[in-house]
């Protein structure tokens, strides 16, 4: 059988995990060039910047553009090489282009879209960061064309299937899901370097971008649950984003308080992977929001690829891949249930790591690069 060829372009961000695991995945069997411009590279974080650095980001835009129109018509030269063009995430614009190129039968290849998330749910039902009900209905309008458009969508969870079915009005078979893994080259195993050191302190991870999904409030009403035994955890939190500057304040607060916490800005992932190992617990996501019922986030499956027992909140999302003694599920009121179950870690370790170690081997059965392989292999030969 003659091999697929395939094209991922766009101005999808080369470093994100959704884009390189999902091209190496697509490299064990097919055959894959990239055309690709990396616009948020020089911009990811726009997200609490400054002025200055917001009117940069203007300015970048108008470059954007005129690069965009110079890679959209490297595109259209170059599609007779390839069989299938596969746009990633972050890739709104890239859906919509392709879209209306597809009706115009300018391009005649089969195009399939890796959103990820939803434009709509992120910055309207997830961060609020549009209120607007004109735009907002502009938002759902963009989309619906879009995805309409293409002849594939792949995304991360059943429950996310069903949003984006019902919001887009789409054809049930043209949505398909593929787990979001985790990078083994940057998340796995490593022996423990702090084994014979603060022993009589429970190493707490969290990481992340701070933003509304995480629940970070849950965490920090969590921490405070815990007075009796702060002496007994260390947490630290690292990353930066939306919410961060609220959340120094509480930070704080807290170490007002004699808590051991650190925060650490942002580490690169080969730094992250140590951090990881060297825990005991990971947290995962505690957020009341639509959207935090419909994903298990990439820091779940990293975790779980270092063996990692990791807390997160109890969802259909979660329920879709990992069984009940393969992750902890934490059931709302969140504060509560999570302070039970950092008691329950000190009164008995062991139970809780043979449950990172149950999540481990899950991992590795389905999310791992060779799953993921097979599911975009099974999926693709039927396009």
């Amino acid at each position: 059988m003659k091999q697929k060829r395939i094209l991922y372009f766009g101005i999808y961000q080369k470093d994100y995990p959704r884009n390189y695991l999902i091209i190496d995945a697509l490299r064990e069997n097919f055959f894959v060039d990239e055309l690709n411009y990396d616009f948020f590279k020089q911009t990811k974080n726009i997200v609490g910047a400054s002025k200055k650095e917001k009117i940069k980001f203007l300015f970048k835009g108008f470059f954007l553009l005129f690069l965009y129109i110079l890679l959209t018509l490297k595109l259209i030269l170059v599609q007779r090489r390839y069989d299938i063009i596969f746009t990633g995430y972050i890739g709104s614009l890239d859906n919509f282009v392709l879209s209306l190129l597809k009706r115009l039968k300018i391009i005649r290849k089969k195009v399939v879209a890796n959103p990820l998330v939803s434009l709509y749910d992120t910055i309207v039902e997830d961060r609020g960061i549009i209120k607007c009900r004109f735009f907002s209905n502009l938002i759902i309008f963009f989309e619906e064309f879009s995805f309409k458009g293409v002849d594939l969508i792949i995304i991360d969870t059943y429950e996310n299937k069903r949003y984006f079915i019902e919001k887009f009005n789409l054809d049930e078979n043209k949505v398909k899901v593929v787990w979001v893994g985790a990078d083994e080259r940057f998340f796995y195993k490593k022996e423990r370097e702090d084994e014979n050191k603060n022993k009589d302190k429970v190493k707490v991870l969290f990481f992340g971008k701070y933003i509304p999904l995480h629940g970070i409030e849950n965490i920090i009403k969590t921490i405070e649950l815990l007075e009796e035994k702060k002496e007994s955890f260390k947490f630290i939190f690292i990353g930066r984003g939306q919410l961060f500057e609220y959340f120094q304040k509480e930070f704080k607060k807290l170490k007002e308080k004699d808590f051991d916490l650190e925060i650490i800005e942002w580490v690169d992932y080969e730094k992250l992977n140590n951090y990881i190992n060297s825990s005991d617990i990971v947290l995962g996501i505690f957020g009341v929001t639509p959207k935090a019922k419909r994903v298990i986030p990439n820091k779940v499956f990293q975790a779980v690829a270092v063996g990692k027992v990791v807390f997160t909140a109890k969802t259909k999302a979660i329920l879709e891949f990992f069984k009940e003694d393969e992750i902890v599920l934490i059931d709302e009121p969140f504060p509560e249930n999570l302070k039970k179950h950092f008691l329950g870690y000190l009164e008995n370790k062991d139970f809780y790591k043979k449950i990172g170690e149950k999540g481990y081997l899950k991992f590795k059965k389905l999310a791992s690069k060779e799953a993921l392989s097979q599911m975009l292999k099974q999926i693709l030969l039927e396009l």
